[in-house]
């Protein structure tokens, strides 16, 4: 084979490599952990870029992607979907996803449960993490920590920056603190299939 013909070849495949690559590249991640095996579950139709935690309640982080075929937990949020992949160390990812229309059912994932996904009576709140609270606002004194799991209800949220404010009925069963303050946590409005 001359070398044109060679050049003009290996021209006209890398197109569909590129394509095939961008469809099905990404890391592969770890399960999701069976902690949240009564919730909504899905699959991802092609690689997305995800974020790390960043502080409380917040992600960070562009550009790493997970595979296609990736498990991820499917979330409500404003009557969008967003989805959780989980890393190979059980950190958890959240999938990037337009915020016009968040993730679409059948185009960036499956799941058999997603049409239940905005009927407000099969969302729970959930923490996707080991989180830890303080009854100080400086962070200081005793921690207390509530896995990965724990539905919190009746919760509020505020943060202004490295450090949150946040109360739920559980908190104060498990730690006895009113107002609770952390650094970590990390909670998702999770479906129920």
């Amino acid at each position: 084979m001359n070398p044109r013909t060679a050049l003009l070849l290996a021209l006209s495949v890398t197109p569909s490599i590129a394509a095939c690559s961008s469809e099905s590249g990404g890391k592969a991640a770890g399960a999701v952990p069976a902690t949240f095996a009564t919730y909504c579950t899905g699959t991802l139709k092609v690689a997305k870029e995800y974020m790390t935690p960043a502080g409380p309640s917040a992600w960070s982080g562009m550009g790493s992607t997970v595979a296609a075929g990736t498990s991820v937990l499917v979330s409500a949020s404003f009557d969008r979907f967003e989805a959780y992949a989980f890393l190979a160390d059980g950190t958890p990812a959240k999938i990037e996803a337009d915020f016009s229309k968040g993730l679409v059912a059948g185009v960036d994932f499956d799941s058999t449960c997603s049409d239940k996904g905005k009927d407000r009576a099969n969302q729970r709140t959930v923490l996707l993490a080991r989180s830890t609270f303080f009854a100080d606002a400086s962070l200081g004194g005793t921690p207390c920590a509530l896995e990965a799991g724990q539905v919190l209800t009746g919760y509020s949220f505020s943060s202004t920056g490295s450090a949150a404010t946040i109360s739920a009925p559980e908190i104060k069963s498990a730690c006895g603190f009113d107002k609770a303050y952390t650094k970590d946590v990390l909670y998702a409005t999770l479906i129920l299939p």
